[in-house]
């Protein structure tokens, strides 16, 4: 039996499949810690690892901070950024990056140094 209002017929019976599986792999192999036993079917492991998890594409080789700053001379009136009502272009966010980044360089920080920062979401972050 099960909560109709919450699960649907096959939700159910893909759960009991998996619980199954766990239960007869674990009584066929009782030295197997669960952790290796693996609830998905063969299809199921192939759909989710290979299918829907297919996310390879091409990336540009350039930094992230090189393709905002393309994007900041390419784009310098577009919108940015918007939270809070608060609205910034490019070109604003620009500003403000390299203020941050002028700040680094004040303080010794040198590129491929790590920088942890920890501050409240927001347009200064």
């Amino acid at each position: 039996e099960y909560s109709s209002d919450l699960y649907d017929e096959t939700t159910v019976h893909t759960l009991f499949e998996r619980l199954t599986r766990i239960l007869e792999t674990a009584t066929d192999h009782p030295d197997q810690p669960l952790s290796h036993i693996d609830a998905l079917s063969p299809h199921e492991k192939q759909e989710l690892v290979h299918r829907r998890n297919n996310t390879d594409h091409p990336v540009p080789e350039e930094s992230v901070g090189a393709l905002f700053t393309r994007q900041a001379t390419r784009a310098p009136n577009a919108t940015a950024l918007v939270t809070d009502g608060q609205t910034l272009t490019y070109a604003e966010l620009d500003i403000r990056t390299n203020r941050l980044a002028h700040r680094f360089i004040a303080e010794g920080i040198r590129p491929g140094d790590c920088v942890a920062v920890l501050l409240q979401r927001s347009p200064e972050t």
